[in-house]
């Protein structure tokens, strides 16, 4: 037997041996992320309406135009005098059968209230569930590369609670489904990469589907499909699975291609070529072009809009590289990850509207999020071969990183991540202050309105259940609490069994 063979079936062994223990470990990560993205409401914003709004028009009138209610937003494209969504449709599909189930319910005239309450059953089941879903992938992915069970799991808490993928887990956006997308098409590819699973058509097939879609969700979504596209041609050991890939890839891209040939006049034409913006309609795609030094510190280290102040512990990503790169096993998932990162900030520091609007980091990244914290994942394993007071301190600060960013990220969900562009700090200026006073769910735009009105529009279920201020979250701990015992039972920090 070949060297490289063994060296696949110890790898295929491995990932067996740590898998047998894992089924509750997932069921309690998803329970886990479900719980705290379906337990905010952020109401409406204009992104937000645009997407709702393609949902009512489908469900409602049948149709792919927004004019009953393009009134609510300012991301909207005009064709020959008809309004439609500016935005990526598979979040707004996805959002139509809670929306028409709803209709059965609340009837033809619905209130404000009513609306608003649809368009939470819309981003549960559009936005909500998938991000969920999404956990249970990427803890999948980093045990099968050999990483252990404790770098699945609290690397999986970590995006999922500690990064923007939480509160846009809770909103009308598509930046967390098309994440969850090219993180199934990763999973799915890397598996047939290294042997760890069987190469059948029908694994090509759905990891195809899943990039598809991906655009479907997220127009820039095209960056991380090229990323994985280059690392299916170099690591599938048999070439004649990209064409099971790219069918896989068709049958989803087909009903997206009518959808444009309908709204837009042509298959080939995107939403944003007849955006009301006109900055949608510079550089080569979506307004890419040459880096700004300005807008590039601005998305990574500024208190305004960087990743690395709202969630530090993904600086972990530049050395979890380097631990990835010395292992034959994940040396080219860790090179297509380190692509798909670079490709984002390329883009969010190149397009004329970097500061991508009312917000808290850097929106335009969040599609490529789960691919730092799969490099972040790396530096588990240099940390569990470090011994003593090295090994205390190096799990401490990596946990504590996790812990501050998990705390930042409830603090914007809580509050809201809707802060004003106007606000230059919004931590420190904006979302601590109204959380420590109990100003929670401060978002006044409804679903239905194009600005903030004067009563909040946004909720908890703690709200829902009376309780006001920082009292609404308690009964959030409280379902959650229990599952973090669980998960910090089952592999410890580092010194279990199943982490080692």
């Amino acid at each position: 037997m070949s060297k490289p063979r063994r060296n696949r079936n110890r790898a295929a062994e491995e990932a067996e041996s740590l898998a047998s223990p894992a089924g509750a470990i997932q069921l309690a990560l998803f329970v886990l992320a479900l719980v705290c993205y379906g337990y905010f409401y952020q109401a409406g914003g204009w992104n937000q309406n645009c997407r709702f709004d393609l949902t009512r028009a489908l469900v409602e009138n049948h149709s792919f135009r927004i004019d009953p209610y393009h009134d609510n937003t300012g991301d909207k494209a005009l064709r020959e005098s008809h309004y439609y969504c500016e935005k990526a449709p598979l979040v707004s599909f996805l959002g139509a059968p809670a929306h028409a189930a709803g209709r059965l319910v609340i009837g033809a005239e619905a209130t404000d209230r009513q609306l608003n309450g649809a368009a939470y059953a819309a981003t549960l089941t559009a936005v909500s569930l998938p991000s969920a879903l999404g956990v249970v992938i990427f803890f999948r992915l980093v045990v099968a590369m050999g990483l252990g069970l404790v770098a699945a799991t609290w690397s999986s808490v970590a995006w999922s609670l500690g990064t923007m993928a939480f509160p846009y887990s809770t909103s009308l956006y598509g930046h967390q489904v098309c994440a969850v997308l090219l993180l199934l098409s990763a999973h799915l590819l890397f598996g047939a990469a290294t042997n760890l699973e069987k190469r059948g058509r029908a694994r090509m097939l759905v990891a195809g589907a899943a990039l598809g879609l991906a655009f479907a969700a997220e127009y820039a979504g095209a960056l991380g499909i090229g990323c994985l596209l280059v690392y299916a041609i170099f690591s599938l050991p048999e070439k004649r699975s990209l064409l099971w890939l790219g069918l896989g890839a068709a049958i989803t891209l087909a009903p997206l291609l009518a959808y444009h040939a309908i709204a837009f006049g042509s298959p080939f034409s995107l939403a944003y070529r007849y955006s009301i913006h006109r900055v949608r309609h510079a550089g080569v795609f979506m307004g890419i072009g040459l880096p700004s030094p300005r807008a590039l510190y601005g998305i990574l280290f500024s208190e305004y809009r960087g990743l690395f102040v709202s969630a530090p512990w993904l600086l972990t990503a530049a050395p979890g590289l380097w631990a990835l790169l010395r292992r034959d096993r994940t040396r080219a998932i860790a090179v297509m990850a380190a692509g798909v990162c670079g490709s984002y900030v390329w883009l969010n520091s190149s397009i004329p509207d970097w500061r991508a609007g009312w917000g808290f980091g850097p929106r335009f990244i969040i599609a490529s999020l789960p691919f730092w914290a799969l490099l972040a994942a790396g530096c588990w394993a240099p940390i569990r071969r470090s011994v003593g007071i090295k090994r205390r301190w190096l799990t401490g600060g990596l946990l504590a990183a996790v812990v501050v960013s998990v705390a930042m990220m409830l603090v914007a969900t809580a509050v809201g991540p809707e802060v004003p562009g106007t606000v230059l700090m919004p931590f420190r200026e904006y979302l601590a202050p109204k959380f420590a006073t109990g100003l929670l769910a401060t978002n006044t735009q409804s679903i239905d309105s194009l600005r903030p009105g004067t009563t909040s529009a946004a909720w908890n279920w703690g709200q829902i259940a009376g309780l006001t201020g920082l009292w609404s979250l308690v009964p959030l701990f409280g379902a959650t609490l229990p599952l973090f015992e669980f998960l910090r039972r089952r592999v410890g920090w580092g010194n279990c069994r199943h982490g080692s």
